[in-house]
């Protein structure tokens, strides 16, 4: 692979690259393009303009190189040259070729690079708003790319990006997530950016003030293995020998080498290339590229029928088309029942459920999921519900909820089929969140068939930090079985043993020991369906730590969901 050639090329030395670069520019033979493109890309690190512009010539007469696959790599190269150079306004225009070419080529590892270029350049110029928009896309991107380096690169910049920002804990996270990566990649120790992650993350942890951690990323960084005469390591070796130093109290060192790193830099500057205002004159091709991306969505929904009433909705041959329509237009979204923390007082957290909003109209999911949960259009929508989830546990937490939890409903199928564990990952990382915060509810359903695939998937989500619920506990035959063979770690309690508890001696009976039972085995209770003021009292008293019903929250949409947690913190 093209992309992997030339992660192993810039590990070269400048000693290997001169002597790699003379065999090539006096061999009579004619080099692949895969050859030329992994020297361009070197040549542009190592800024050596005779060179660059000799391959660049030989290039552009070798054929195939029309092709978008190989316009990406050809405009990434050149525009690694003008960053390296400092010239930020030439770096920009080039990426944004890289980037078209690569949706041109519908390739998505080249779409999630080019995506992270974008993040790459905007980071430079200061505009972190856009950086991390495309880095975001860059990261979801990566669902469809099943290549280590591309997530371990992917994941190294957007540790970057946080890092710039100083959200030391969430890169350090994200960082810690790129070095998992590199690990499964055969020969990581002699790739550059796994060695400069390692500096980093010694920053971070300097920040951090966990200087255990720091030494041992520092001391990894500078093994004797490594070779760090390459430019890449440099600048960052420098930048970090200079922390130590200071640490050390031998402040005119550090002084010396963050001079020479200054004096470094200035010699290959380009007056003013990196001036913010000169950039954003330039910046009328990106909008260009967003409007493609509005016309062509507008274009997709266009294509679509006209909605038809909801007494038809349940047409088993269109209902997947049509919620592609409604994923596409933005009508899939979450309602949130809070659920009540007896012990804490408060809000303990919130049951994402998914709704369909037409026109107005909400169309509960008794209406449709059943009718595509065993299709690929579930894990659709339930991607975007857990996106939404997220999306509002982080606006929970940043009120200050520092513990509040969402709750997500899985299928048997999704957890057959979708790599749930590292989807959700992603998006905790995405949104700063973790394992704590996420539950996922699962039904007796998921173990009938005694699939190897849903165990597996529910140990890869609590090896997350994820707890597994038990949902409508005791309206099957083999919940009690579920608890004891999987990794389950709450129960949810179903509103048909809760309905008459208030009234029926055998309920109340039948309740109590089922408390008893999943208190002895040290799992949490969720109590559903509670609606009156004496099932409450009684849940208490048989010591039913967490209850969800319309006697404390209905299901409502995002907005009105933060209203009433900021109201309940105004009554603490």
């Amino acid at each position: 692979m093209l992309y992997e050639k030339i992660e192993t090329a810039k590990s070269l030395t400048l000693a290997e690259y001169q002597d790699l670069l003379k065999l090539h520019l006096t061999s009579e033979t004619t080099e692949s393009l895969d050859e030329l493109v992994c020297l361009f890309v070197v040549s542009a690190i190592y800024t050596d303009k005779d060179a660059f512009d000799k391959i660049n010539q030989v290039i552009q007469t070798k054929m195939g190189i029309e092709l978008p696959e190989n316009q990406f790599y050809y405009y990434m190269c050149i525009g690694l040259y003008h960053y390296h150079t400092y010239n930020y306004i030439e770096t920009l225009e080039s990426y944004i070729k890289a980037f078209e070419a690569a949706h041109q080529s519908n390739n998505q590892l080249l779409i999630t690079e080019g995506n992270r270029l974008m993040a790459l350049i905007y980071r430079k110029i200061g505009d972190f708003e856009q950086a991390r928009y495309y880095i975001e896309r860059s990261i979801r991107a990566l669902e469809n790319v099943s290549v280590p380096l591309v997530n371990a690169r992917v994941y190294g910049t957007y540790g970057l990006i946080l890092l710039e920002m100083n959200s030391f804990k969430h890169s350090r996270r994200v960082y810690e997530t790129s070095l998992s990566y590199f690990k499964q990649v055969e020969g990581y120790e002699k790739l550059i950016n796994y060695r400069i992650i390692l500096l980093n993350l010694y920053e971070i942890c300097e920040n951090l003030q966990d200087y255990e951690s720091a030494v041992k990323y520092y001391l990894s960084a500078h093994d004797q293995k490594f070779d760090t005469r390459n430019v890449l390591l440099n600048e960052k070796f420098l930048f970090s020998n200079s922390m130590v130093l200071k640490k050390q109290g031998k402040y005119l060192e550090a002084l010396e080498v963050l001079e020479s790193l200054y004096d470094k830099q200035k010699v290959v500057r380009v007056p003013g290339s990196h001036n913010k205002t000169d950039i954003k004159m330039h910046l009328g091709q990106i909008e260009t590229l967003k409007s493609r991306n509005e016309t062509l969505i507008k274009r997709l929904t266009e294509m679509y029928e006209t909605f038809n009433p909801v007494d038809n909705i349940v047409n088993h041959y269109d209902l997947e088309e049509k919620l592609g329509e409604a994923l596409i237009k933005g009508e899939i979204k979450p309602y949130f029942q809070l659920l009540w923390s007896v012990d804490k007082q408060c809000y303990y957290g919130a049951e994402a459920l998914i709704r369909w909003i037409k026109d107005d109209i909400v169309i509960p999911p008794g209406q449709f999921i059943a009718d595509v949960e065993n299709t690929d259009m579930i894990i659709k929508l339930s991607e975007k519900v857990i996106h939404d989830a997220f999306d509002a546990c982080r606006a929970a937490i940043e009120i200050g909820y520092s513990d509040f939890i969402v709750s997500i409903n899985i299928t048997p199928y999704q957890l057959c089929h979708q790599n749930l564990a590292e989807f959700i990952n992603r998006e905790m990382i995405l949104h700063n969140i973790e394992g704590r915060h996420v539950e996922i509810e699962i039904t007796e359903r998921s173990f009938i068939e005694q699939n190897p695939k849903i165990l597996e998937a529910l140990y890869q989500l609590r090896d997350i930090g994820i707890k597994i619920a038990l949902d409508d506990f005791g309206t099957g035959y083999s919940s009690l079985s579920c608890v004891n063979d999987f990794p389950i770690g709450m129960i949810k309690i179903d509103r048909t043993l809760i309905n008459n508890i208030s009234n029926d001696e055998k309920s109340y009976k039948l309740l109590n020991g089922i408390i008893g039972m999943m208190q002895a085995l040290d799992l949490e209770i969720v109590a559903e369906g509670v609606e009156t003021i004496e099932q409450v009292e009684l849940l208490e008293l048989l010591g039913c730590n967490i209850i969800q019903g319309y006697y404390y929250s209905k299901p409502e949409p995002v907005f009105s969901m933060l209203e009433s947690l900021k109201l309940n913190q105004k009554d603490q």
